[in-house]
């Protein structure tokens, strides 16, 4: 979320088991002094277009001795990951990275895609089981701008919550599967047992597939 005070970024961190350090698993990286990014698919991929980042970054104040303006430094991110979509033998940076920062034209909030696009934006939500996320923030970013940190953080929090809790919701409606009664496995057995394979080992295959 960015409003002209500053911007809050917010993430998820997903544990896949219970005996992962969730100390271990960073999705919030900095990049400058003035510029930090979250991202949302390969991890790895995400370490590689931050440490490139870093290095243009820290190229520009040495060479200037200022740091550098966001808008340029998230448009060398974004035809780095653009270049892996035209050669042959390589792949796609497979991440998408919200890039914040404060300069001197004031607070940003950058998306960059896989494709090497990239957009600016008042609020974002990125990753899987993101669009409800995103329709709260459409509903309440006119009311950012009188906000305090406290309470951007609580609308941070709260634009992470409802992807939780739909995902939750669709948990208790999935409808159970029907169990099919032997008798009708043995019959569809039967039928294809019935049937002339042309290989022997066709009817092997089948049955233990069924089975």
């Amino acid at each position: 979320i960015r409003t002209a005070e500053g911007v809050v970024l917010a993430v998820e961190k997903r544990l896949t088991s219970p005996l992962l350090n969730a100390d271990s698993v960073e999705k919030i990286m900095e990049v400058d002094s003035h510029v930090g990014a979250a991202m949302s698919g390969l991890i790895a991929d995400a370490r590689t277009l931050v440490d490139h980042a870093r290095v243009e970054a820290q190229n520009h104040r040495f060479t200037y001795d200022e740091p550098m303006q966001t808008g340029r430094l998230v448009l060398q991110v974004a035809d780095k990951a653009q270049v892996g979509t035209q050669r042959v033998g390589r792949r796609p940076y497979g991440v998408g990275l919200l890039v914040v920062g404060a300069d001197q034209t004031g607070p940003h909030l950058f998306e960059t895609q896989p494709s090497g696009q990239y957009f600016e934006y008042k609020a974002m939500a990125i990753g899987a089981r993101s669009q409800s996320g995103r329709t709260y923030l459409e509903k309440h970013f006119e009311s950012f701008e009188g906000c305090s940190r406290d309470e951007l953080i609580k609308h941070a929090l709260l634009a992470l919550r409802d992807p939780l809790l739909l995902l939750a919701r669709r948990a208790l409606r999935r409808p159970r599967q029907r169990k099919r009664r032997p008798r009708d496995r043995t019959h569809r057995l039967d039928q294809l047992r019935a049937r002339k394979p042309a290989h022997p080992s066709l009817t092997v295959g089948l049955s233990l597939i069924h089975i």
